[in-house]
């Protein structure tokens, strides 16, 4: 009885999070961290990464995040060509058990059903971190990246922005009163709000904070 109870406790204290973007390197260290199951590819291919980007971000989130009872399910949301079924990442999502979603991409594009279903998943609890794109553009001015500027309509949804390590904005980090969080954007030679928003995932998953405020 004992050893189910231990057990259960262990279950109960996984923490989940679902990673939006290109797949994941399954021979890379981070896979380790996989979850059992729940991974989905929308390019009717697999959820082996082709471009690095998915893999990289869950290896920044696996790297910062103190507790590692924690394992990510992959969504592999974009093809090598560049397709991209965010809506359908996000409806698929909705019926997962995560408490986390890193969504590190930004687009133009104001869908309405990409919206629904993105308030769907807040309105069930969870927590949803999304970058807010690398054209060093003032959102107060004119907010059209997506899915960042659907904070317009729901402020629960976490924006992430690019700053140095002295706090200045990154010259390529959009900003304006949508961006509701920062971090450092860099990776080796690389930089982008996608890495800031994966370091962001992993500082709400440390401090055990839940939804942005409204």
């Amino acid at each position: 009885m004992e050893l189910l109870a231990s057990l259960f406790t262990f279950i109960t204290l996984i923490t989940k999070i679902a990673i939006i973007d290109t797949g994941i390197n399954p021979h890379t260290e981070v896979a380790r961290y996989m979850c059992a199951d729940g991974h989905k590819a929308f390019d009717g291919r697999d959820i082996e990464d082709d471009r690095g980007h998915g893999t990289s971000i869950a290896a920044i989130i696996m790297s910062e995040v103190r507790n590692k009872k924690v394992c990510f399910i992959v969504i592999k949301y974009l093809d090598k060509l560049g397709k991209g079924w965010l809506t359908s990442s996000l409806r698929y999502v909705s019926t997962l058990d995560v408490q986390y979603i890193n969504i590190s991409l930004s687009g133009y594009g104001d869908d309405l059903n990409e919206y629904k279903e993105l308030h769907n998943i807040l309105n069930q609890g969870k927590v949803v971190v999304v970058a807010a794109g690398n054209d060093g553009a003032n959102f107060d001015k004119n907010c059209n990246k997506y899915p960042a500027c659907h904070r317009l309509k729901d402020k629960r949804l976490w924006v992430v922005g690019s700053k140095t390590n002295d706090g200045k904005i990154t010259d390529y980090s959009n900003y304006g009163n949508v961006v509701n969080a920062w971090a450092n954007g860099e990776l080796y030679d690389e930089v982008g709000t996608s890495y800031a928003t994966a370091r962001w995932t992993a500082n709400l998953i440390n401090n055990g904070l839940g939804q942005a405020r409204r």
